[in-house]
């Protein structure tokens, strides 16, 4: 049995600092764990240690192995100072400084971890492509916050850096939200297609979404769901319609 899996299971209510101990045994996404540890982000831990619980034969880190076959909880660590938005923080720190670090690994190359071949659905393939794309821009902030002159360009670009990693963190989320739904839908395919379906509620969405000039990403997804249970029920759409979504990037098939 997945180790990770078995935790949970084992321990619903576990603390943070649980939750970040066996993160650490199992993860070496180090950007991320570090990113969660500091900024003590819960949802991020829990999406987190979701996804480890589906990866199949899962193993601990080297030098990080238990002499027990089951996930067991150890001593709570020292929580990290917490991250706040005062103007004392949002000041330019000197060149080596941990915080330098912090920021340069926040958001590791996570899509390194994926092949976009094997994502199961063009959402996923979409989100994955926007972060490695944007990876490489908190890649240039970073290179220039830490070739600049003055502490005025550093804190420019410092924020730059910071803007970068809250939207790929964020994009991140909502791409393991994802996987886990299409990974929960799959395993339940069969009773969903007994159930009695209702095509009102999906057109009265994308009806009201294709009147906003903007998505988001969230909308975005959502949409894409709409439509794709529309099309798994055989439910018609329109040829306007049609063009209306493909416009604003969503697969019909």
């Amino acid at each position: 049995m997945n180790p990770v899996l078995e935790f949970l299971q084992q321990h619903p209510d576990y603390s943070f600092d649980e939750g970040v101990a066996v993160l650490l045994r199992f993860s070496a996404n180090r950007g991320v764990n570090t990113f969660i540890t500091v900024r003590r982000d819960r949802q991020h831990l829990r999406n987190e240690l979701n996804r480890l619980a589906h990866i199949p034969n899962l193993r601990p880190l080297p030098g990080m192995e238990e002499p027990k076959s089951t996930v067991t909880v150890p001593e709570p660590i020292q929580p990290l100072p917490q991250v706040t938005d005062s103007p004392k923080d949002s000041d330019p720190k000197p060149d080596g400084s941990d915080e330098d670090d912090f920021v340069s690994f926040t958001d590791l190359k996570r899509h390194e971890t994926y092949k976009p071949e094997d994502l199961p659905t063009p959402m996923l393939k979409e989100l994955w492509e926007k972060n490695r794309d944007e990876y490489k821009e908190l890649q240039h902030c970073h290179t220039q916050m830490k070739q600049a002159n003055s502490d005025a360009g550093r804190a420019d670009w410092r924020n730059k850096v910071i803007a970068h990693r809250e939207s790929i963190s964020k994009r991140w989320k909502l791409f393991d939200e994802e996987m886990e739904r299409v990974n929960t839908e799959k395993a339940a395919e069969a009773d969903t297609q007994q159930k009695a379906y209702n095509p009102l509620n999906d057109r009265a969405y994308i009806s009201k979404s294709l009147k906003k000039e903007e998505w988001d990403d969230a909308r975005k997804l959502e949409v894409q769901h709409r439509v794709d249970a529309l099309l798994q029920h055989n439910q018609t759409i329109t040829e306007e319609t049609k063009k209306a979504l493909r416009e604003r990037g969503i697969t019909i098939e």
